[in-house]
């Protein structure tokens, strides 16, 4: 039998040397691909200010670029990304003193993919060499010095474009250049072609694989890639032969794995019903063996990955920055304030990115959340990775691209903006004979929210900030004491309304109604009706046939809560999550339909802040609904009492034979 040096009894000196042989030679301070060195997002950086708020970091320059999602490659003196400027998309080399373009390269044409135009996939630099992918198709070798392309390919012909882009990052091993070939095609999922000359090394795993880059990983003596795909989690050797596969149910594949040495990886998706999954790969005689070690729900990576520092795991929870111990998935610590976030490691130090712009300075700590300043970098929404290379961190928008200096040395010092601190825990509350009982606690919560005045008030004009997609809009949402209600926002660019009049829900939908429709049944019937109601539920269970029952105390990111079920006259279940010292609303849990997500009903979770008194009414002035990958936030800036309310504007468009319009996806 010929040798294997991907069998675990291969020598160990052997499998060493060969995999120093597959390695591309890195300058110190280098980023050269998506995630960094090894695509873990860590590096180890030395100097760096440890405390933003005795000194800050300077901004060494900022300039304009193109919108995209394409995140920095860095190399040398120079930096490398991508960037669609009108039909256009092209190649950028960037000085990484200056900031200014050392040369541009059109690659090919832009489209509209939901949820922005632009580049998605982020350079690879390999010697000489940048690899990179179009978001339309075009797989691309350029050259280093002054762009020119050396080959390329149009990965249209292994499957049709992906529904959002090309977006997975090319893994440069070796002689490899190894990719994504598509989404939904039949032809093979993954294609390495050679290095030099782009001719096709090896094809693997037929069918869609998703949007996730590759990493690599040795795990029992075998170097292999390993792949985060639509069905499961995927071990490949470097000739393209599978080694193991962990099944899982359908998902959508954004983040990458996380390798958790030394034989366990971690993998996450925006799933509500997956969340956070690590697995171990065991080698035996007859191959690899894969088992799950545990799996927690409320690690829900979006489309940024976690990263691992010190055996814990940080990331983000859909809009929740979440610390979990790796070894047994525990939950350590939680904070919000960030958005769809993302970030990168060095030593003990998180560089956390928001979804609009901030930046904030983070221990890697499982102690607690602890926050050491916070910068207002940009404005815009922010949903490319960082990247941290030489002492600077380097972060872009749809509009900027900025190179902050993390060594105070250089530039314009960035302004400190906010400090968060830890939340206090909470100890657990008495119920029972001697404690509180449901009744005690509908009426502490009745007094808080302003009680008897919600009673007094016939309707609520409510003006602010209304961010979805990390795109603040602003709003206007009236309420009248009947439960009719109109809310008037922007969605993806375009104007969007959800109401109720006298006949019933309708709304305006940029995906799923672009023109005002009426809802008359459907599962976003209800969901709608629910939205209308006046004031707050809780106020008089009775009146609105509701079912309220003391379930105990639970936990909301690290704060106790007292927790109530609440039962609708249908049979559709809420719970809710209240302070135990204000008996203000933490969040509330209810089941809601988003055909844009999934065909039947997701988790939904409210979580309510930053509560005021308005003319005696208690009225939280933050509320951010997260459900499945979905983020909505409203931030209020005003509240009216009793205004004059226009009866027309509130009425909807005339009852048609169309019932509910939706658009499945």
């Amino acid at each position: 039998m010929p040798f294997d040096p991907r069998h675990p009894s291969a020598p160990l000196a052997i499998l060493v040397t060969a995999a120093l042989a597959l390695t591309v030679p890195l300058a110190a301070g280098d980023w050269p691909q998506y995630r960094g060195p090894d695509r873990s997002g860590v590096v180890s950086e030395s100097d760096l200010l440890t405390n933003w708020i005795d000194e800050a970091p300077g901004i060494a320059w900022r300039r304009p670029i193109g919108e995209g999602f394409s995140g920095m490659a860095i190399h040398g003196e120079r930096l490398y990304t991508m960037e669609a400027v009108g039909s256009e998309e092209a190649l950028l080399a960037i000085d990484r003193a200056s900031g200014e373009t050392t040369w541009r390269t059109v690659v090919g044409e832009t489209d509209e993919f939901f949820p922005g135009a632009g580049p998605r996939s982020t350079p690879t630099v390999a010697g000489n060499r940048l690899y990179t992918v179009s978001s339309k198709s075009r797989l691309l070798a350029v050259g280093t010095a002054n762009g020119e392309i050396v080959w390329e390919h149009d990965l249209t012909q292994y499957g049709p474009v992906p529904r959002y882009g090309y977006s997975a990052s090319p893994l440069v091993d070796g002689d490899n250049v190894v990719v994504l070939a598509g989404d939904r095609g039949k032809g093979p999922g993954v294609i390495s072609f050679d290095r030099g000359s782009g001719e096709i090394r090896w094809q693997a795993l037929e069918g869609p694989t998703g949007y996730s880059s590759p990493i690599v990983a040795e795990i029992g003596g075998s170097r292999q890639y390993v792949f985060s795909t639509f069905s499961g989690i995927v071990g490949l050797a470097t000739d393209g032969e599978l080694l193991w596969q962990h099944d899982t149910d359908p998902k959508t594949a954004l983040p990458m794995p996380v390798f958790v040495p030394p034989d366990r990886i971690f993998v996450a998706t925006a799933d509500d019903s997956f969340g956070g999954m690590l697995i171990r790969v065991e080698a035996g005689e007859d191959g690899f063996r894969t088992a799950e070690v545990w799996r927690e729900r409320l690690m829900r990576n979006h489309f940024n990955t976690s990263v691992l520092v010190d055996g814990f795991l940080y990331g983000f929870d859909n809009a929740t920055f979440r610390c979990l111990d790796a070894a047994t998935g525990e939950r350590r610590w939680a904070a919000r304030g960030f958005g769809k976030g993302s970030l990168v490691a060095s030593g003990d130090l998180l560089f956390v990115l928001s979804d609009t712009g901030e930046v904030a300075l983070v221990e890697a700590t499982p102690e607690e959340y602890r926050e050491a300043g916070r910068l207002e970098v940009m404005q815009g929404r922010s949903w490319t990775s960082p990247s941290l290379a030489d002492g600077h961190l380097y972060v872009r928008d749809f509009d900027e691209l900025v190179s902050l200096d993390l060594r105070g040395a250089s530039g314009t010092a960035a302004e400190i903006v906010a400090v968060a601190t830890s939340s206090t825990v909470i100890e657990p509350v008495t119920f029972g004979p001697d404690g509180l009982d449901v009744v005690e606690i509908l009426a502490r919560h009745r007094a808080a929210r302003g009680g008897e005045r919600w009673n007094e008030v016939g309707a609520l004009e409510i003006t602010g900030t209304y961010t979805a997609f990390s795109q603040p809009s602003e709003f206007r949402l009236v309420r009248l004491a009947d439960d009719r209600y109109r809310l008037d926002f922007d969605l993806l660019g375009g104007p969007a309304i959800r109401a109720r009049d006298s006949t019933g829900p309708w709304w305006r939908h940029e995906l799923l109604a672009p023109e005002p429709a009426r809802i008359t049944e459907g599962p976003y019937e209800p969901l709608l009706v629910r939205e209308s109601l006046f004031g707050p539920l809780l106020l008089d269970p009775a009146a609105r046939d509701l079912e309220v029952e003391l379930v105990g105390s639970g936990e909301i990111n690290g704060r106790t809560t007292i927790d109530l079920e609440v039962t609708f006259p249908d049979g559709s279940k809420e719970t809710w999550h209240l302070d135990p010292q204000s008996y203000l609303e933490v969040a509330v849990d209810s089941r809601v339909h988003d055909f844009t997500q999934a065909e039947g009903p997701i988790d939904q979770r409210a979580f309510y802040s930053d509560f005021r008194r308005v003319d005696g009414l208690v009225v939280p002035f933050q509320l951010d609904l997260e459900f499945g990958a979905r983020l909505e936030e409203m931030e209020i800036e005003s509240v009216k009492v009793d205004p004059e309310v226009d009866e027309d504007w509130l009425a909807g468009p005339e009852e048609t034979d169309e019932s509910e319009s939706t658009k499945e996806d």
